[in-house]
C-alpha cells in the first residue's frame, strides 16, 4: 500500500458525497482520480512509514518521528473522541442550568441530574490521563533509546480503545439524563452524541481485535496486524530505536486537567481510480475521521 499526494487539478471532489449521521463537519467527501501520473517523490510506502524506515532515513535520532506511527495515529483518533465527549459534558451543563422540567422544577436541583456530571467528569479525566500517561511512557522510552516492542504497542492500543469507550459511555449517560428536549436539532448535546458514536465506528476505535491482540501477546501468540492499525510485515519483533540526537529537547509534560469545562463555540501510476476509505467493518465511500 502506498500513500500519495496529488495536485488539486488532478482530482475531482464530489459535492454532497458525505451525507452522514455524525461527524459531518469533517468534509470527508469522495474524490475521483482519472489518468493521473504519480511520480515517486509524491508517494510513500506505508510499510516504510509504519516500520520507521523513513524516520531512520530522513529524521534519525528525532524522538517525535521515532514514535510508532500506528500508535500515534490511533491516539489522534482517540483524542478527537475524547474531545467530543468533553464537549458533550459542557453542553449538558449549559443545557441543565436553564432547563425547567415538566413539573416546573429546576433540573439543576434534581438529584438525578446532579449525580451525572460528577461521574462523567471523573471518567473523562480518567480517559484523558490514561491516554496521555501511556504516550508519556512510550516517549520516555524513545528518549532513552529503548526499543518500542510489541508489548508496549499492544498496551498503548489497549488503553487507547478503552479511553474512547469510556468517553462514549459518558456521553450516553448524559444524553439519557437530558430528557426529550435535548433531541431538538438546535441543542448541541444531540450533535455530540451522534458525533461520538460516529467516531466509534473508526477502525482505530474498534476494540475487540485490540483486546484480543493484547491477550494473545500475553500468551506468546502472534498478535495480528489490525491491533497496530498499519499493515506491518515485522510485527512480531521489536525494532531497535535510533539514539536521540544531542540537543533535541524533551517534550513538555501535558497540562493538568482543567477544573471546569466550558461549552466551546459552535463550532507514477496511471489508471482511473475512485477513492474509497476503509472502515472497521468493510469498505465504503465515505468514512469520516
Amino acid at each position: 500500500m502506498r500513500h500519495f499526494v496529488l495536485p488539486r487539478a488532478d482530482y475531482e471532489i464530489l459535492p454532497d458525497s458525505c451525507r452522514v449521521v455524525g461527524l459531518a463537519g469533517t468534509g470527508s467527501k469522495d474524490t475521483v482520480v482519472e489518468d493521473a501520473s504519480v511520480p515517486d517523490h509524491r508517494a510513500l510506502n506505508a510499510h516504510e512509514v509504519s516500520e520507521g524506515i523513513l524516520t531512520e532515513r530522513n529524521r534519525p535520532g528525532n524522538p517525535l518521528y521515532t514514535m510508532p506511527f500506528g500508535v500515534m495515529f490511533s491516539s489522534a483518533i482517540s483524542a478527537v473522541t475524547l474531545g467530543i465527549a468533553e464537549g458533550a459534558l459542557a453542553a449538558f451543563l449549559a443545557y441543565t442550568r436553564q432547563r425547567i422540567t415538566i413539573v416546573g422544577s429546576r433540573a439543576a436541583e434534581d438529584p438525578h441530574q446532579l449525580t451525572g456530571p460528577g461521574e462523567a467528569a471523573a471518567d473523562l479525566d480518567a480517559s484523558r490521563t490514561h491516554l496521555l500517561a501511556t504516550t508519556d511512557r512510550m516517549y520516555e522510552d524513545v528518549l532513552t533509546g529503548r526499543a518500542i516492542g510489541i508489548e508496549a504497542r499492544t498496551e498503548a492500543r489497549r488503553n487507547q480503545v478503552r479511553a474512547s469507550r469510556r468517553a462514549t459511555d459518558v456521553v450516553d449517560a448524559l444524553f439519557r439524563r437530558a430528557g426529550g428536549g435535548s433531541l431538538r436539532l438546535d441543542q448541541p448535546l444531540q450533535r455530540h452524541w451522534r458525533d461520538v458514536h460516529a467516531a466509534m465506528n473508526h477502525l482505530c476505535n474498534v476494540a475487540d481485535s485490540v483486546y484480543e491482540g493484547w491477550s494473545r501477546d500475553q500468551f506468546g501468540l502472534p498478535v495480528g496486524i489490525r491491533v497496530l492499525v498499519c499493515p506491518l510485515h515485522r510485527t512480531l519483533l521489536p525494532r531497535p530505536t535510533a539514539p536521540v540526537a544531542a540537543g533535541v529537547p524533551a517534550r513538555p509534560r501535558p497540562r493538568p486537567w482543567p477544573g471546569s469545562l466550558s461549552l466551546p463555540g459552535q463550532h507514477g501510476h496511471r489508471k482511473p481510480h475512485r477513492s474509497t476509505a476503509a472502515s472497521g467493518h468493510g469498505t465504503k465511500q465515505c468514512q469520516p475521521v
